[in-house]
């Protein structure tokens, strides 16, 4: 690769000493003339087989610096089984080239995507210029059963599609199984789009299956648009983030059942920027000294512009499903059960006591650089990005704890962690301050305060806590007492303002409510309530207009009476201080999760199935 890190608990093994070792890989001494001679060269056989196998056992089983032989040793020791990924740019595609000479776009970068952390872009189905409108329409949607990123000019209702790319996979599926678009990124420069996809091919050289792709795209002419380079990903896509013009790209890779001990190229992930394929450097890979998975969580940094690969660092036995980045840091959670043995006395019996916790691995990913900086286990599960925030060289972490007893069963609470980065140690906490048998629902952090939502999600009642993080020697917090729903997602609206988005009484009624932080309470100010439908699960999937206090969405509304009867929808509402009033429906078809929409210049262009432009 081409950064080198010096870590020391990281350094490659001499596969010899590892084939020396086998026994099955020693060559039998031959029956001599002279038994004296075939007594000698039998101890000294015995002799040489002996010390080999000590080296290969101190070697294997007890250098932990040596994480290649280390992973082998914990394959050899569980039976754990999965599946094994690589990554390669695609031979077939074009020779990489810069965007035309003639930038006949020129247009300036205009951020719709509501961003967990200012300047880290998250990856969506929408993006815009101050020219245009990029828009990536599903593969179940309008044009067929393959992704089409479809170009808008922004001119209100002589809106029109300027241009279209029709997206293919570098394999072939065989399956009839569907590509699915992760989302793409819009360069600053307005001249490149990168396209994240996934979908299934069956690689039996790598006994994997899963394919995730990185395509760049020329669209500095919108009406001939040109592919520039690709990246095939053999793993699962996980994540990605846009900085400073990298892409950080976090993928998945599963061991699979086929792997030989004696061959790390077979258990370790390979990634390929342009030479060939290459095994991800011992030096990259860090394992813990504790392991639950046969799996590895891999961060790539790759540069927007040219697809050069900066940097890479694999955590063996990692489960990230999402990552939280900061500004200038990567956070990746292991969760897994912490279990004790206890004695029952009064009962005279053995016993186990469980409970859920999760280590936080620090990367920083300052100058150019993927730089491990420790990590730390603290108690719960972490639900997804928004339940932890970085602010002033504090990492916040809000938890569900889970702990099971002999005694109790199971129950459930949650925890606020506060974390001094430079340390990875515990600065603060407040632990188990939901109700008990409750769990968390949503988070969201705003500065020093912060809001969380619990529930016991089969009595669809729930309280909102507002937490003040001002002074972390003194934590405080309240509450709204039970709601009626809870909210799967809570948003920073403003004004001391707060937006639940989420369910009511029912799994299909769908609930904004708007709290509102007081003295000496957050309380609910008002809610609008949509019965019998189905509504987006993905956060990117809502408008959010703090300024003009809006929210939109896509829904599907199921008349009871008329079940095969259903209106597919895109509602912009609009909170006036007191409540919140439907201002527009426009009827429009889609997935709820995948229907977006942007307001330009009082006019609220609308994409799903097709494209829609109304005045407000």
């Amino acid at each position: 690769m081409k950064n080198k890190k010096a870590l020391d608990i990281l350094n490659l093994v001499n596969d010899e000493y590892i084939l020396a070792a086998n026994p099955e890989n020693i060559t039998k001494t031959k029956t001599q003339k002279s038994y004296k001679r075939s007594r000698m060269s039998a101890a000294i056989s015995v002799t040489a087989c002996f010390l080999i196998l000590v080296f290969s056992f101190v070697l294997v089983h007890t250098n932990v610096s040596r994480p290649y032989a280390k992973i082998a040793r914990l394959l050899n020791s569980n039976d754990y089984a999965g599946s094994y990924g690589s990554l390669s740019p695609d031979p077939g595609a074009p020779d990489a080239i810069g965007p035309n000479d003639k930038n006949t776009s020129d247009g300036k970068y205009e951020e719709i995507t509501d961003n967990q952390v200012n300047g880290v872009i998250e990856a969506d189905l929408i993006k815009r210029s101050d020219e245009y409108i990029y828009y990536m329409h599903h593969p179940i949607f309008l044009y067929g059963n393959t992704p089409t990123l479809c170009i808008y000019s922004i001119d209100g209702e002589n809106s029109e599609m300027v241009g279209k790319y029709t997206v293919t996979e570098r394999y072939e599926r065989s399956d009839g199984s569907n590509m699915v678009i992760k989302g793409f990124y819009l360069s600053e420069d307005c001249t490149r789009v990168t396209v994240i996809l996934s979908y299934y091919y069956n690689h039996k050289e790598y006994n994997h299956f899963d394919n995730t792709e990185l395509i760049s795209l020329d669209v500095s002419d919108p009406k001939n648009i040109k592919e520039l380079n690709r990246i095939t990903v053999l793993g699962y896509y996980l994540d990605s983030r846009l900085v400073d013009g990298d892409i950080l790209l976090f993928n998945g890779y599963d061991i699979g059942g086929r792997y030989d001990l004696n061959n790390e190229k077979t258990f370790v992930p390979h990634i390929d920027h342009g030479e060939g394929f290459e095994i991800i450097p011992a030096k990259d890979i860090i394992v813990s000294d504790f392991t639950t998975y046969r799996n590895y969580t891999v961060v790539t940094r790759i540069n927007e512009k040219d697809f050069d690969i900066k940097d890479t660092v694999a955590y063996y036995s990692t489960n990230s499903s999402f990552f939280y980045v900061s500004e200038n840091n990567i956070y990746i959670l292991r969760t897994y059960a912490d279990y004790n043995q206890e004695l029952l006395e009064e009962d005279n019996i053995q016993s186990f006591f469980s409970k859920q916790v999760t280590e936080i691995s620090r990367l920083s990913y300052a100058n150019d650089k993927l730089t491990p900086k420790g990590s730390i286990v603290i108690d719960g599960s972490i639900g997804n990005q928004y339940w932890l925030d970085e602010y002033n060289g504090i990492l916040r972490a809000v938890t569900s704890t889970g702990e099971y007893t002999y005694k109790e069963g199971l129950t459930t609470s949650a925890d606020l962690y506060c974390i001094d980065i430079n340390k990875m140690k515990i600065a603060a906490s407040v632990t188990q301050f939901a109700p008990k048998g409750e769990s968390v629902q949503s988070v969201r952090f705003n500065k020093d305060r912060a809001y969380v939502c619990t529930a016991l999600v089969i009595s669809f009642i729930d309280p909102v806590f507002f937490f003040d993080l001002s002074d972390i020697e003194n934590i405080t917090y309240t509450d709204t007492g039970d709601i009626e729903g809870y909210s799967s997602s809570l948003v920073n609206f403003g004004d001391d303002l707060c937006l639940g988005i989420g369910v009511g009484n029912s799994k299909s009624t769908f609930k904004v409510e708007i709290y509102q932080k007081g003295e000496y309470i957050v309380k609910s100010v008002c809610s609008y309530e949509i019965e019998n439908s189905n509504f987006p699960t993905d956060y990117k999937a809502y408008l959010i207009d703090r300024e003009n206090k809006l929210i939109g969405f896509g829904i599907t509304v199921r008349d009871p009476n008329v079940p095969e009867s259903s209106s597919e929808l895109y509602l912009l509402l609009q909170y006036d201080g007191e409540k919140l009033e439907l201002i527009k429906s426009i009827d429009i078809k889609g997935e709820p999760n995948t229907k977006r929409a942007v307001l330009i210049d009082g006019y609220l262009y609308v994409f799903g199935n097709h494209f829609k432009v109304e005045k407000l």
